[in-house]
């Protein structure tokens, strides 16, 4: 169990990679508090984990708004004593939202989790871990201006603060997902000649799946990756291979 005793904050906790990254840092020991804007998803995801016996809590919370991620955080603080494990993941789609309302969520969003997430980690004194959900759009273009611009800035910013922490012991990385089956990519994956097309494209002949992403977030967060800091990790079935 390589988070055991650790105390997680996942935003967008409630579908998709977060909650598959949610249930495995529960797994492998940790508390987790699930930070997502849409209520019903996000109380439902803390009750699965309660059921499996492990302990969780929810706090709605919209990543744009940066006094709402504070309180995220003072709020495992209150309850825990201190934050070990900061996920990065709540975001939108590509053209789901027009250029201020994605880079709001997707790259500002992140920066706030990540600047408060050291603050209290820094206080702490005795290191901790950092990921965030960038994507393939963050390494190559194609998937709208919006969307690519705020996930190349989220490796900037993950390569620019894992400098500016390493010597505190704070890692901070980044994962690059490729096609994934999530709600948000759900209206292209159920399309048969969509779904087709993807499989084509990707060298692994497949979508991934939110558990395989999960997995690649929950190493970085842990112990094992312990000399880590500053990547990129790209989980894409070779996609970006190419």
């Amino acid at each position: 169990m390589w988070l055991e005793g650790r105390h997680a904050l996942v935003t967008g906790g409630g579908s998709g990679i977060g909650r598959a990254t949610a249930m495995r840092l529960v797994r492998e020991g940790a508390t987790v508090t699930i930070a997502e804007r849409n209520a019903e998803t996000g109380a439902q995801v803390a009750a699965a984990i309660e059921d499996m016996g492990g302990s969780a809590e929810f706090v709605q919370v919209d990543v744009a708004q940066e006094q709402e991620v504070v309180e995220a955080i003072q709020s495992v603080v209150k309850r825990h004593g201190r934050l070990d494990v900061m996920v990065n993941n709540a975001g939108i789609g590509a053209g789901a939202e027009g250029w201020d309302t994605t880079i709001g969520v997707n790259l500002s969003g992140v920066l706030y989790g990540c600047t408060h997430a050291i603050a209290q980690m820094r206080e702490q004194g005795d290191g901790g871990a950092i990921v965030s959900v960038a994507s393939i759009a963050g390494l190559v273009g194609g998937f709208g201006t919006a969307y690519v611009a705020s996930k190349h800035g989220v490796i900037g910013l993950t390569r620019d603060l894992a400098l500016a922490t390493a010597a505190d012991g704070i890692r901070i990385n980044c994962v690059c997902p490729g096609y994934v089956r999530t709600a948000l990519t759900q209206a292209m994956w159920e399309r048969e000649q969509s779904d087709a097309h993807i499989a084509d494209m990707v060298p692994a002949k497949r979508w991934g799946e939110p558990e395989e992403i999960a997995n690649a977030v929950v190493w970085l967060a842990s112990p094992e990756a312990s000399y880590v800091t500053g990547t990129a990790l790209v989980v894409d079935g070779g996609f970006t291979a190419r």
